[in-house]
């Protein structure tokens, strides 16, 4: 199955002028694997590599629901779901939440958004959710990279 999003990308500038641009952007779920539990009790998710992109969690329990987020680095995100920490209230309820569904015998399946085509108006154009250090960029306004976003749509794998 492909998906095919449209959005207006746009970036606060140093004087906060908006510049905006629609991109396309068609992918596909690509399946890395199930969480489960290692021998110590604690999450294990598949392997995911350190780059960056965009994931999707399928919990599958009584009350089945789908997790949309972006990482810049998928590994260390899964990392920090298995050891959340005390002051990352998002990484705890996830963390919560899958081991509730697991315990429970419910299931976990996790995908990466694989890229098909990334079209823009603008030629040399690049698909990349790194983003740090541009003027405007999250860092200014107080995002931090790994911070989850439902309506992400598309990473490099």
């Amino acid at each position: 199955m492909t998906n095919r999003c449209t959005a207006q990308a746009g970036q606060h500038g140093k004087w906060r002028t908006m510049v905006s641009e629609t991109v396309e952007v068609a992918f596909r779920w690509r399946l890395l694997g199930e969480v489960t539990f290692d021998g110590l009790g604690k999450l294990l998710f598949p392997q995911a590599s350190a780059a960056p992109g965009v994931y999707r969690l399928e919990v599958d329990n009584d009350q089945a629901s789908v997790y949309f987020g972006e990482a810049t680095d998928l590994h260390q995100r899964f990392g920090r779901y298995r050891n959340a920490g005390q002051r990352q209230p998002t990484n705890i309820r996830i963390q919560e939440l899958l081991c509730r569904v697991l315990s429970a015998g419910g299931r976990c399946r996790v995908s990466v958004a694989e890229i098909l085509t990334f079209q823009t108006g603008r030629s040399g154009a690049r698909l990349d959710l790194r983003l740090a250090g541009s003027p405007g960029s999250h860092r200014e306004r107080g995002y931090r990279p790994g911070t989850q976003r439902r309506h992400a749509v598309g990473a490099q794998s």
